[in-house]
């Protein structure tokens, strides 16, 4: 109220820039609020899905899946986590001819490409 009511008349400008910087944040804010005060729940009917898109006697008409996983350093991303990550995109329920998991290692670390060997060794068993 303070910075509206007391203008800076050496800087119109810079006062009238930070004015309107204010109530974009204001306004930008309270729209990032509603989905917090009310959030949408959705449940998921997988028997539906299997009506819709598995058919006997025809292939399957799900949509194929390409799931991109990075990597840069083995100190901040452990490559436990990044080999339970892997394995759990490998573990889901849809179709395998449909499903795709690559892994990029940016930091090209041989820590984590010795564990992605186990982890692909332990997938195959």
């Amino acid at each position: 109220r303070y910075r509206i009511l007391h203008p800076v008349h050496d800087a119109i400008g810079l006062w009238l820039t930070s004015i309107v910087c204010e109530i974009w944040f204001a306004i930008s804010w309270i729209l990032d609020q509603f989905p917090k005060w009310l959030p949408i729940d959705r449940e998921t009917y997988l028997d539906r899905l299997s009506l819709r898109y598995e058919q006997e006697g025809e292939p399957n008409m799900l949509a194929p899946v390409d799931i991109f996983v990075s990597t840069v350093d083995p100190m901040k991303e452990p490559p436990l986590v990044t080999g339970n990550t892997l394995l759990s995109i490998l573990a889901m329920d849809y179709p395998v001819e449909k499903i795709s998991c690559y892994l990029s290692d940016d930091g090209a670390s041989m820590c984590t490409f010795e564990a992605m060997s186990e982890t692909a060794e332990f997938a195959r068993k």
